[in-house]
């Protein structure tokens, strides 16, 4: 079968008034019309005037793994450097309108020009929108996003290592693709990883494998890292941000389903197994981000308690 191509001083980063004590040709997977395709499917579970090309990509959050070990040794540029390495992705997500930039984000170069200057916009506005981002948060998971992107308003230093950063979590996400894409610079140098492995009867390609395995490992380590972050936060509470778990499943669960309906809408635009699994990820991922945003909004502007 062929397969398709911290702030400094309390611990957690945060003003004494804030604290209390206690327990707590994959250049392009779409073209240019149907490159907005996640976020238009999120919408209205439309099908793209033109189907992708060749969706071979490794989960867009699994990403960061590949520069998660500078945490332990540039910790106020990990932030920016986590934004970098999702910057190559972010056109994915937009609309068709907006995305064709005329140069591809991963390419050696668009990667550290477009792929860059993508991340740290994206970062900006995520600072800028900090408090609308953390309202649906409580206890130490709030603690730990306002510890992180409050950094950025607190220390011009650490703005300054974001643009070093940006760029080298972008040029990341380029070496990880080169090493599992049919047209990577790796790939094409390494024969070992054009080999086929059988995967259930079905010869796949040792590149195909290792993006589903850095896909899962990466965001497993991920969720591991985060865990113990917040583990860092014990005895830190945020007195005033009442729990909403219900809320926030309730659009996991949305996302999910348009997520599912997209590719099950995309019926036969797409050729592979990992075609609709492409669509299903970015549809749940791009919905997702769209819902909380919206939610975050809302509990800013009603005031809503619990």
């Amino acid at each position: 079968m062929r397969w398709l191509p911290g702030a400094k001083g309390h611990k957690c980063g945060l003003p004494a008034s804030r604290v209390a004590t206690g327990r707590a040709g994959r250049s392009d997977p779409v073209d240019s019309i149907g490159n907005g395709y996640a976020v238009l499917s999120a919408v209205r579970l439309a099908v793209p005037a033109t189907a992708p090309r060749a969706l071979l990509m490794p989960f867009t959050l699994a990403h960061p793994i590949a520069v998660l070990p500078f945490r332990w040794i540039w910790r106020q540029g990990f932030i920016a450097l986590a934004f970098g390495s999702l910057g190559p992705d972010i056109p994915y997500f937009l609309p068709a309108s907006i995305s064709n930039f005329g140069i591809s984000t991963h390419t050696a170069q668009g990667a550290l020009t477009l792929g860059a200057a993508l991340a740290l916009a994206l970062l900006g506005c995520t600072v800028l929108l900090r408090p609308l981002l953390v309202a649906p948060l409580w206890g130490r998971a709030r603690l730990f996003v306002e510890r992180e992107l409050g950094a950025f308003t607190k220390s011009p230093w650490v703005c300054l290592q974001a643009l070093p950063a940006v760029a080298i979590g972008s040029w990341s996400h380029f070496v990880a693709d080169s090493a599992t894409h049919p047209d990577g610079w790796i790939v094409n140098h390494v024969a070992a990883l054009r080999a086929e492995l059988p995967v259930l009867g079905i010869a796949v390609p040792v590149y195909h494998v290792m993006q589903y395995l850095f896909s899962i490992l990466g965001l497993g380590i991920l969720a591991l890292w985060y865990q113990r972050e917040l583990h860092e936060l014990d005895g830190c509470v945020d007195p005033g941000a009442p729990a909403r778990p219900r809320e926030l499943v309730v659009l996991c669960v949305v996302s999910v389903i348009t997520g599912v309906s997209s590719a099950i809408f995309a019926g036969d635009f797409f050729s592979s197994v990992h075609g609709h699994i492409y669509v299903m990820t970015t549809s749940t991922l791009a919905t997702w981000i769209m819902l909380y945003t919206l939610y975050g909004a809302g509990i800013l502007i009603f005031g809503r308690r619990r």
